[in-house]
């Protein structure tokens, strides 16, 4: 099977300045590809490049097969769709504005009508047909954006921080819609939001400075980040340097600066400096005359240094001779009368840990 999409070896200058060093990148047919990482490392103007928008110093992309650049791009910018951060709205009717590109393609009135109605009753906005677009507000013009896009029925939908500027409620709604609606159609998808890309996303790629530095799903990224850069990234709140002490089997024993051990799984040589990656959700806190007797491998005393509501979860800082991050629910904390000063114990698993060479 052809990949919808294929870059090597692209290159992106401007001066002296390298915008982009891609190595390799493929896109499946079917799948929702996401780019994430920090503002300002070029996830946009990747995807500029690979719709035909911005220009390439060297390199290679194939399109379902074509290469671009060829006398392919015209044919190939009819199979492509575009969803913008802030969509322009020409002075026109909603209709008209979601059914211009049906009209640049020449389409009968009838399969405009038929076509556009169905997308705006999917995205329930049939009531706005007839509205003047640049009277709509911010999460119907992302709708409206939405339903131009998919109306054309395109081979590859490309999209660029399209929730970016809608408000929490709006934007959770649509997110959720959109993954149902996208079912089947090849679509790259940057944004900086992470909980974005994991609704979303089938394989993710995390850009850094220009750069993949890390492909996967969704779940090897998020819980096996290559680097300390993805890691921080993609919400691991605790990161820990040591060695590696000890092997058995799988199980290492990892000996840090503070003098206490951590078991964790990994294939890493004794003697090795390693640092380990914890989730804040992977750390259980417990009161501290809990006695375990489980398969919780690691557990230790520790205080409480700060406790903080985030949202539906409270932010637990821990002091256990090294730093440690955990999540809790509000019932939790006042289960536990969690607080400042507290001392308690925190645990967590040895194959929940992430290790790498330093």
């Amino acid at each position: 099977m052809i990949d919808t999409v294929s870059i090597k070896n692209l290159k992106k200058i401007s001066g002296k300045d390298t915008i982009l060093d891609i190595d390799e990148m493929t896109v499946k047919k079917g799948e929702i590809f996401t780019i994430i990482g920090p503002n300002g490392v070029g996830k946009s103007t990747l995807l500029r490049i690979t719709g035909l928008l911005e220009s390439f110093n060297q390199g290679e992309i194939q399109i379902f097969g074509h290469m671009i650049g060829s006398k392919t791009d015209l044919y190939l910018r009819r199979k492509i769709s575009f969803i913008f951060q802030s969509p322009v709205m020409y002075r026109m009717t909603v209709f008209e504005n979601i059914a211009i590109g049906l009209n640049f393609r020449q389409k009968d009135r009838t399969t405009i009508k038929d076509k556009v109605n169905m997308w705006m009753e999917k995205l329930g906005i049939s009531h706005l047909s007839s509205r003047r677009a640049a009277k709509i507000s911010g999460g119907e013009t992302a709708r409206v954006s939405i339903a131009r896009a998919l109306v054309t029925e395109p081979e590859l939908l490309l999209m660029d921080e399209p929730f970016s500027e809608l408000d929490p409620l709006a934007r959770g709604d649509l997110i959720y819609e959109f993954k149902e609606l996208l079912s089947g159609i090849t679509t790259i998808f940057v944004t900086h939001v992470r909980d974005e890309a994991l609704i979303l996303g089938d394989r993710l790629a995390f850009m850094g400075k220009g750069r993949i530095l890390q492909q996967g799903t969704p779940y090897e990224v998020f819980n096996h980040p290559v680097s300390e850069e993805v890691a921080d990234f993609v919400g691991v709140e605790t990161i820990l340097e040591g060695f590696i002490e000890e092997i058995n089997d799988n199980l290492v024993t990892v000996k840090l600066s503070c003098g206490e051990s951590i078991k964790a799984t990994g294939n890493i040589k004794k003697g090795e400096k390693v640092k380990i990656f914890i989730r804040p959700e992977h750390v259980i806190i417990a009161p501290e005359e809990t006695d375990f007797k489980s398969s919780l491998r690691n557990w230790y005393r520790g205080k409480i240094t700060n406790l903080t509501a985030s949202g539906f979860y409270y932010r637990v800082e821990l002091d256990c001779k090294f730093p440690l991050i955990s999540y809790v629910t509000k019932q939790s904390v006042e289960e536990m009368n969690l607080k400042k000063e507290k001392i308690v114990k925190a645990c967590f698993k040895a194959t929940s840990l992430h290790i790498i060479k330093n």
